[in-house]
């Protein structure tokens, strides 16, 4: 999963490489959401994270402390657990963005089992 978000996160070539990987497994229509709220949670963080993130390049063996703010986050709202995702989101974005990055994350947190399972 982490790799997806790195993909996304650094930039087209890997997108595209992630997006193929995503159509393959979990599948065509789940990949494409997948790919799109990845996408658009990059820009999102890109343009109001509270300070510059720490991501690693596709396939780094160690994860950063905001990389392992993101898959809390992602998991906190996979588990449903609204709180802790709001708590996660708040280290990584400014207050005004906070329900935006939810908003945009859901969809990774609706097929994470999925997603967790094909990374």
């Amino acid at each position: 999963m982490i790799d997806h978000f790195r993909a996304h996160w650094t930039g087209e070539d890997d997108a595209e490489r992630s997006a193929r990987a995503l159509m393959s497994s979990p599948g065509r229509a789940a990949g494409k959401v997948a790919y799109w709220a990845l996408e658009r949670t990059a820009m999102l963080l890109k343009r109001y994270s509270r300070r510059p993130l720490m991501v690693n390049a596709v396939g780094a063996t160690d994860i950063t402390a905001n990389e392992l703010s993101v898959l809390a986050l992602i998991e906190a709202m996979a588990a449903g657990d609204v709180a802790a995702a709001r708590r996660h989101a708040t280290w990584l974005v400014t207050p005004q963005a906070t329900d935006r990055l939810l908003d945009r994350l859901q969809p990774v947190a609706d097929l994470y089992p999925e997603l967790s399972r094909a990374a």
